[in-house]
């Protein structure tokens, strides 16, 4: 009886240990987790960064990190360009908003979903990436979504504008499936030199040339928020406005 109650006296401590360290596990590998997707390679003015979404904005510099759920932002006259860890490539231009919804990388299976809220953004795909895609389009997808335009790479590089409820895609190599996720039904395929337009209530527009528009879009400067303009709020990260400042 006695040798009984003296193991338990025993064995309850060292359970209670037990789950105490597990318990403090637990931090650690959420921490772990939360690894780079990206860095930024290229900068040039202000740009901040809200991780996770959240308030406080952070101002980043060239090789600074970037992180799954990170919301990017570009001022006035600025641009940032960011690799990510598969050697995709963004471009942002100035007065733009990017929230990295989910980007999961692997060679079976791969999720990379961008969310334009407002601006320019043009994506550059590996070859290696595309061909992926192109294969197993069930399995790999590289997207930018937009308050009324999901585009997503069939292969290489295009660009994504996102301006007065409506977005302009241009397409540099290879091909982009467009549609408004409103009529998911009517897609269409821009091909290199072509454009569309997707507006937000209305299907995309069979693709044209973009010989002329082209120029239009690529050197002019969009006209959108500056500092001092409050961003639109989004259903994944509701409630973020843009900090007051001078323009």
């Amino acid at each position: 009886m006695f040798k009984e109650y003296t193991n338990r006296r025993v064995a309850f401590p060292i359970g209670l240990l037990f789950m105490t360290l597990c318990w403090m596990m637990i931090p650690i590998s959420l921490v772990k987790a939360a690894e780079p997707i990206g860095k930024f390679s290229q900068m040039e003015g202000i740009v901040d960064v809200l991780r996770g979404g959240a308030m406080p904005a952070i101002p980043v510099k060239v090789g600074d990190p970037v992180f799954e759920r990170d919301v990017i932002r570009t001022k006035s006259n600025s641009r940032a360009e960011i690799i990510f860890i598969d050697s995709n490539t963004i471009k942002i231009s100035q007065r733009s908003r990017v929230d990295i919804n989910e980007y999961l990388t692997g060679e079976n299976k791969s999720s990379e979903v961008l969310n334009l809220q407002r601006g320019r953004v043009e994506a550059i795909v590996p070859e290696k990436n595309a061909k992926r895609i192109s294969v197993s389009p069930s399995a790999h997808k590289f997207e930018i979504h937009t308050p009324c335009a999901v585009t997503g790479v069939r292969s290489t590089r295009y660009l994504a504008y996102q301006l007065d409820n409506c977005t302009n895609v241009i397409g540099y190599e290879g091909t982009v499936y467009v549609f408004n996720p409103k009529f998911p039904d009517k897609i269409v395929e821009v091909h290199a030199g072509q454009m569309t337009r997707a507006c937000e209530d209305s299907p995309p527009f069979q693709p044209k040339e973009a010989t002329n528009l082209m120029d239009l879009i690529i050197t002019g400067s969009p006209p959108g928020p500056g500092l001092n303009v409050e961003p639109p709020v989004t259903e994944i990260f509701p409630g973020i406005l843009q900090p007051k400042g001078p323009v």
